[in-house]
């Protein structure tokens, strides 16, 4: 097993919190008849980091991932490489973002980011320090409505006190006025 070095760039990229987990994960790509099984490094809420001892993928490339989960049930993930680098012992180190999860996998793999926490002193504190969240409030239901809209053409605006990266994914939870149910989404800033 090889030493990764950070660069100083690395830490800049990160807007989560990334949990250091070696587990055997499935990597599938179209193309390659068969998944790959590799060495997961790290995991966060919003992508995962991983080990090929072959160059079989390259920046951009839209995969599959699959994560060990109780009971023999697993965590799909389609994600998006971002970045591929080649290690001193020859191996590549691959770093994803996660693009689409059913519901069921997202709320797995928010359960298992709770499991693998680091500081566990507060129970309450959920994925507070693991993920961003934003709560949009609609007041009534014509801003829910013209929200809605926003975010059916992708391109929802908001103006925010708290600064975000661009790229980032965040955890977007629109609640409408009490005769309208809360919207929560996985989201990225543009």
């Amino acid at each position: 097993m090889s030493t990764v070095q950070k660069d100083s760039n690395s830490s800049e990229r990160r807007t989560q919190q990334r949990i250091e987990v070696q587990i055997p994960i499935d990597v599938t790509r179209s193309g390659l008849e068969t998944p790959i099984r590799v060495l997961n490094r790290d995991i966060s809420w919003g992508g995962a980091m991983f080990v090929l001892t072959e160059p079989l993928l390259q920046d951009r490339d839209s995969i599959q991932i699959s994560l060990p989960w109780i009971q023999g049930e697993r965590i799909v993930a389609d994600a998006q490489v971002l970045r591929v680098k080649q290690l001193e012992d020859g191996q590549y180190l691959v770093a994803v973002r996660f693009f689409s999860l059913s519901p069921l996998n997202h709320t797995r793999l928010e359960k298992l980011l709770k499991i693998l926490k680091p500081d566990k002193t507060d129970a309450q504190a959920g994925l507070r320090g693991l993920v961003r969240e934003l709560e949009i409030n609609a007041h009534d239901v014509d801003e829910f409505r013209r929200m809605l809209g926003q975010l059916a053409t992708g391109n929802l605006v908001v103006t925010v006190f708290d600064s975000y990266t661009v790229n980032q994914s965040i955890r977007l939870r629109i609640s409408g006025p009490d005769n309208v149910s809360t919207l929560r989404l996985r989201a990225r800033i543009e």
